[in-house]
């Protein structure tokens, strides 16, 4: 299951339908039923349950390094180390947010396009 689809998908209803303030949903979805809300703010969130950090379960190659999971593991990407996180929500999913030296992810490092104005749920 996808929170960023289901995000989007209630700030699209709530904005199709004009509802103004906070709004609750109610989705039944393959993984049941999932309930994003839109804050006052306009930004949605949703709880997507328990996540999946066992490695075979995720799945990932990456060898466990914590209880059968892979956290803060070093992963390198185009010569750059990072710790990463293996997780599922039913899809997997590779988590960092610094590098090995403890460099924090930014744009720059990433080398991606800035989308912050054109994408945003």
């Amino acid at each position: 299951m996808c929170g960023n689809g289901v995000r989007c998908l209630a700030k699209f209803i709530s904005e199709l339908e004009n509802f103004q303030g906070k709004q609750r949903f109610t989705f039944q979805t393959g993984a049941g039923l999932i309930v994003p809300e839109v804050q006052e703010d306009g930004r949605a969130k949703v709880d997507m349950g328990e996540p999946i950090l066992k490695s075979l379960d995720v799945p990932t190659r990456l060898s466990p390094n914590k209880d059968q999971a892979v956290v803060e593991s070093e992963l390198v990407v185009d010569g750059v180390t990072w710790n990463v996180t293996c997780v599922s929500m039913g899809n997997p999913h590779c988590v960092t947010f610094r590098t090995k030296e403890g460099q924090w992810v930014n744009r720059e490092i990433l080398k991606l396009p800035n989308y912050d104005f054109i994408i945003k749920c």
